[in-house]
This record gives structure tokens, C-alpha cells and sequence, in this order.
């Protein structure tokens, strides 16, 4: 393989080099200097290497994050992967390589997974969407591959976190391996369309809100991990409170943007309105008259 890397500044810039020569791989590299991380955004960095790899007949750009913990890749006719379809390409490379597999993912991560897991005999294990909750599920026996939704890759075999040196080797091993290009790969296994809203919550009627949405999606399909994964229809929509902020987070899916958004739109809506029963009902209590007995 020809590659062209963007280490942004990176910590990786001094240890990569020497296991891709290690591996035969030919690499040009960006950004390179240890000294103070790249001030470019992930977005501009993609972009500028999407302009690039083609005109450097490389076979795959690869952007790394300063930390040195997530990575995305762009084929060799410059398009950026995006996180949930890389996760996907991912998924597909190692159930080829390993059929009847468990890979670990998380609860937000796209329902296609499912899917690819059902063609390979797969399965998969969905767990919080959380670093640690990742790197618990790498530490289980069974599972091979932990893809999560932001360009992070646990391969257990080689390490217990997030490491994008790691998922580069991985990804071209599986690569190689299999025989496939990149580009031909990631267009076979489309994510579906996803939109996001917040509704605002007070910290006190987060839990009485979850317990309302948990009351009205009981007869729907639904996973109860790191709030609720529901479906509704042919749309998987998922609900939790933020843990560092008064509003619960919502991510629909759905074959386009626009099923996903109006579902999303009818469930915030609810979500508002229940909370405003809550608010309401708070205040109520709180201004409503005592009465007192008076004995003589």
C-alpha cells in the first residue's frame, strides 16, 4: 500500500513510521513534527487530504487525530469515511475474516451493523457509548473487534483502548487479507440517514421523564442501554438524559433524513410535553395551600 498521513503533530508521528516499514507499507507523510498538535480542524484536515491522495497515486489518506486515539480514512478517489460507515467497513473486513464472531458497539451506533452481523452469522453487542464501556467489552473473551462512532477501534487482540496506530495495521491486514479495495467496500455498506436533537430537562424530572418514555414504548421493539433504543416503525431512535447537562440527548435513524427528523420531531415534541406535565405538576405541589388542624 501507498499511503499519505496526516499525523497532526501527533505523538504517532514517532512511532507509525517504523511499523509501516515493518509492514512494507510506503508512507508520505503531513504534519509530522512531535512538537505541538496541529491546529486545523478534523474537517479541514480531511478535506485537504481529500485533494490530495489522488493526485499522489496513494492508495488511502489517513488522517490522525492529535491524541493518537481515533482516525479517519479517505479512499483514493477522495472520499472521506464517515465514522458510522468506517465502523461499518470495519465490521464487514472482520467478519470476513472471522464468520460467527461477536463485535461490540455502541447503543448509537448505526442499526445496519445488525444487518452485515446476519450475512457473516455474526453478532453483535451493543454497550454504552462511553470509552470505558468499550474497553470492558474488548476485555470479554468473545469478542474480536470493538468499532465505536467517532473513528476509535479496539482490536483486543493487540490492545485494551482506543489506538489509531493499531486500527491502521488492523484495517489494512484485514484489507490485504481479504483482497478488497477500500472504496469499493465502503459503498456497499451505507449507514442510514441519522438526525439529533436535545430537549431541555431540569435534573430533577430527568428520571420521570425516562420512566414516561419507557411507559409509552412498551410494546415497541426497544434495548434499555445507556437510556433507550427504540424502534418506531422503520425508524430506531434512541433517548438518554446527558450526563453533564439539564437536557436528554435523542439520535434517530432511518432510510432518509427526512423519516429520521419528522420521527424525531413527533418524539421531542412528546418528550417536551410530558416534561412540562412534570414542571407542572412540581409547581402545583409546591404552591399548593396546607391546610392545618386546629384543636381547642
Amino acid at each position: 500500500y501507498r499511503l499519505v498521513i496526516d499525523y497532526s503533530n501527533g505523538l504517532l508521528s514517532n512511532i507509525l513510521p517504523m511499523l509501516l516499514e515493518d509492514m512494507g507499507v510506503e508512507a508520505v507523510a503531513l504534519n509530522g513534527m512531535s512538537t505541538e498538535a496541529s491546529a486545523k480542524t478534523h474537517d479541514v484536515a480531511s478535506s485537504s487530504l481529500s485533494k490530495i491522495v489522488g493526485p499522489m497515486e496513494c492508495d488511502l489518506g489517513i488522517h490522525l487525530h492529535p491524541a493518537g486515539e481515533k482516525l479517519t480514512i479517505v479512499t483514493r478517489d477522495g472520499l472521506a469515511i464517515g465514522p458510522q460507515q468506517l465502523l461499518l467497513a470495519a465490521a464487514e473486513l472482520t467478519w470476513r475474516a472471522h464468520p460467527k464472531s461477536t463485535i461490540a458497539v455502541p447503543i448509537t451506533a448505526t442499526s445496519r451493523v445488525e444487518d452485515l452481523a446476519k450475512s457473516h452469522d455474526g453478532h453483535v453487542l451493543r454497550v454504552k457509548s462511553d470509552h470505558l464501556s468499550m474497553m470492558q467489552a474488548a476485555a470479554k473473551g468473545d469478542v474480536v473487534l470493538v468499532a465505536g462512532t467517532r473513528g476509535g477501534f479496539i482490536f483486543p487482540g493487540w490492545q485494551r483502548g482506543a489506538d489509531a496506530a493499531c486500527a491502521l495495521a488492523n484495517i489494512l491486514e484485514l484489507l490485504a487479507r481479504s483482497g478488497a479495495e477500500l472504496d469499493v467496500l465502503v459503498a456497499g455498506v451505507e449507514p442510514g440517514q441519522f438526525a439529533d436533537a436535545i430537549v431541555p430537562c431540569q435534573w430533577r424530572h430527568k428520571g420521570a421523564l425516562m420512566r414516561k418514555i419507557l411507559e409509552e414504548s412498551a410494546a415497541m421493539p426497544r434495548q434499555m442501554i445507556d437510556g433507550v433504543r427504540l424502534q418506531v416503525n422503520a425508524t430506531w431512535l434512541w433517548i438518554a438524559p446527558d450526563r453533564r447537562n439539564a437536557h436528554c440527548r435523542s439520535q434517530a435513524e432511518a432510510d432518509t433524513r427526512e423519516q429520521a427528523t419528522r420521527t424525531l420531531t413527533e418524539w421531542a415534541a412528546n418528550m417536551a410535553a410530558w416534561r412540562t406535565e412534570l414542571e407542572q405538576k412540581t409547581l402545583h405541589e409546591t404552591v399548593a395551600p396546607s391546610h392545618t388542624t386546629m384543636h381547642a
